[in-house]
Formats: structure tokens, sequence, C-alpha cells
């Protein structure tokens, strides 16, 4: 029996990771996957973006809501956990390991000092921390117990929280598995984040490692920008014949007013940045800039 082309077999492993970005990748790539299974792959697909769209909107949507007891967040700070605040990714290491089986220490944490002061200087200012992650929340939850002790505060939220973004008539209603990135980005996430705590998208800061995460999280706002900055670039170096200078200025100030007002429509989603090095002196730098935290981030 000759072997499954290769690109059967990665057709059929993105239709079972159930994640979007894979299917997009292998389908691209396959030339020998079957009519049927073609079929089945962008049908999943069309399910998993149009969940991810109304995940973006849904965020894009959050209003803050001041009226609440206690206190709404000043600002909300959400953090990936594998390679983010823990230096290794505990989920591809342990998997479903029992609990009691994954060492938790100082050794765990990309730097434990600095996470620390992360949490105390955001709280200080009335703030909040969150996480979301793709892995397990009781994982998640013992190196928080470490980290700040049994009373931590940190909501955890992963997959588990949520329903199958994509499914067909077939299939009953299940949970996403942890461990999964059937939710295609953290999008989901960050929208329950905000709904729970009572914070618009602007309120909110993401840190991870994982660059697509970051980019589905204000992929609007470089999308205005980058249109923006073309028109903006055309019309500074194109003058049409005849046109006068004071005739020419008039198009190009409007663009450019145009680009300014859409950049600063670009900070009106989430604060979302990329930690490729997890959670260090750098990234913590980054939104003690951003949000005006004080004291020693040694």
């Amino acid at each position: 029996m000759n072997p499954p082309a290769s690109g059967l077999l990665h057709v059929q492993a993105a239709v079972n990771l159930r994640n979007s970005k894979s299917l997009r990748l292998a389908m691209s790539r396959s030339t020998q996957a079957s009519p049927a299974l073609m079929a089945k792959a962008r049908a999943l697909l069309e399910r998993l973006a149009a969940a991810e769209s109304a995940a973006f909107e849904d965020l894009r949507a959050a209003e803050r809501n001041d009226d609440q007891e206690p206190p709404v967040p000043w600002r909300l700070v959400c953090l990936d956990f594998d390679r983010t605040i823990a230096k290794e990714h505990m989920w591809g290491t342990y998997k479903e390991a029992p609990l009691e089986d994954i060492p938790v220490s100082e050794e765990t944490f990309t730097d434990l000092a600095l996470f620390r002061w992360l949490v105390r200087a955001v709280r200080k200012r009335a703030g909040e921390v969150a996480i979301a992650t793709f892995g397990r929340a009781d994982v998640a939850g013992k190196a928080m117990k470490f980290a700040l002790g049994e009373d931590h505060g940190v909501v955890i939220t992963t997959p588990a929280d949520f329903p199958d973004p994509a499914p067909d008539e077939a299939t009953l209603e299940v949970h996403c598995p942890e461990g999964s990135s059937w939710l295609g980005d953290k999008n989901t996430q960050l929208a329950s984040l905000a709904r729970r705590f009572k914070v618009a998208a602007t309120d909110m800061i993401l840190f991870d490692d994982d660059l697509h995460n970051v980019e589905e999280a204000e992929a609007h706002l470089h999308q205005k920008s980058a249109s923006c900055a073309a028109k903006a670039t055309y019309h500074y170096h194109y003058r049409a014949p005849g046109m006068s200078v004071a005739d020419w200025n008039v198009p190009l100030k409007r663009v450019l007013f145009l680009q300014a007002r859409h950049l600063a429509e670009a900070k009106a989603g989430v604060a979302a940045f990329h930690a490729p090095a997890g959670l260090n002196k750098a990234a913590v730098q980054k939104v003690a800039e951003l949000i005006g935290l004080t004291g020693q981030s040694d």
C-alpha cells in the first residue's frame, strides 16, 4: 500500500487541529488532498473565520461602565502564560500530567521578581492583571499561588471557558479543550475579560509571545493606518501637471489629517505587544511607559 500523500496528511491534520491559520496554510500548499477533504476543510475554515470575526467585533464593541461596584479597573493588563509569564511552554512540556507532578518554582518564570513588581504596580494604580492562555488554568493558577499567594486574585481564562466556535450540524455542543487553538487567537478571551471587568478595549493591554495573537487583536488598526499612509505617500510624491502648490496642498493636508486621525483611532483598541522573549525587563518597560507606572522595576 502506498503511503498517503503529504498534502492530504497536512490538510487532515489542520482539520483535526480546528485552527484557521493552520487550515489556510495547509490548503494553500496541498495539491493531492481529495475534493471531499478540501470541501470539508473550506467549510470548517469559513465557520472558524466567521467566529473569529465575531469575536473581534465583540472586543471592539466592549464599553467601559464606571457605575459598577467594585470600581472598574483603570487598566486591565492581560498576559499570556506559556513563554510569557512562564519561561517554557508549560502545556507543550506537561500537557495533561497530574498537577502535583508539574513543578513550579522561581525557575518557572521568565522573571519572577519583575512579574511580582508589575502586578503590584498595576494594582497600585487601581488597575488589574489577568491571564489569557491556551494552556491549563490549574497550571497557571499553581504558578500564581507560588508568585502571589493563595489569594492571588488573578483571573485566568482558557479555551475551556468557551464552546466550540465552529460546530457543524452533526456535532454536539462541546467546549474547546485546554491546550487547543480552536479559538484562533486571543480575541474571544479578551472580549470575555472586557465584559467581566466592565472595561473597553481601550483600557486593555495584551502581552503575548505569539505574534499572530498580537496582530489579530489590532488587525483593523493596521489596515486603517496602512491605507491612509499609502494615500499620503502618493500625494506627497505626485502633483498633477498644471496643479499649483496651493491646490496640491489641499488634498495632501486632508490625507495627512485623515492619517493622523486614523493613527489616533489605532490607539482606540487593545494595546497589544509582542513579547518573543517573554515578560522580561524590555517588555515590562513598555507597559510602564504606556500607563505611567513608577517605582523600581529592576
